[in-house]
């Protein structure tokens, strides 16, 4: 086995793993604390719902995304993928140190035990004590090797024009 990955010694490049993972875990906080605020502006409702006061000076959700996101510089659809993931993620069953794109995996699970049992049950890489979103995905079509890589599979995914489109998911890369 190699003494370096890329430019840096594997000390200094497990190093920075661990750097990076706890601005992973920082990134998740803040990215459902985001989602949170933007559930204060505007709670989710059922396809089609509206709010019941009916007067001409209120905002629609997409209208009050939207002006959250320019004021604080991001796009309305990043606003909405952070409100969305929130909803389905209750505080006291978020998992501390489990990325914000693993928690975001599972949440289009409709039964919420099911829901927390994917987060709970996903394999941990012990030698690295981290959650795998390569399990987390294989619902959506990627299906994990034995050494945690994706094998591809179909996913399919919402284009543009409201149509589905099947993607081929990203292959494996052999050592």
């Amino acid at each position: 086995m190699s003494d370096r990955i890329g430019n840096v010694t594997r000390t200094r490049y497990e190093q920075l793993v661990a750097e990076a993972r706890d601005l992973i875990n920082q990134m998740a906080k803040a990215q459902f604390a985001l989602g949170d605020k933007a559930l204060e502006i505007e709670p989710m409702r059922p396809v089609g719902g509206s709010m019941p006061n009916g007067t001409d000076d209120l905002f629609t959700a997409e209208e009050s995304l939207q002006m959250f996101a320019d004021d604080i510089g991001v796009a309305r659809s990043t606003v909405e993928d952070w409100r969305w993931t929130a909803s389905r993620w209750p505080e006291a069953k978020r998992k501390d140190g489990v990325s914000f794109t693993v928690h975001k995996i599972p949440a289009s699970i409709q039964d919420e035990n099911e829901r927390w049992a994917a987060i709970e049950d996903a394999p941990v890489d012990a030698a690295r004590a981290r959650t795998t979103a390569a399990f987390l995905s294989s619902p959506a079509g990627y299906r994990p090797r034995p050494d945690g890589r994706l094998i591809a599979g179909r996913r399919c995914t919402r284009s543009a024009g409201g149509g589905n489109r099947q993607h081929r998911a990203p292959a494996a890369r052999e050592p």
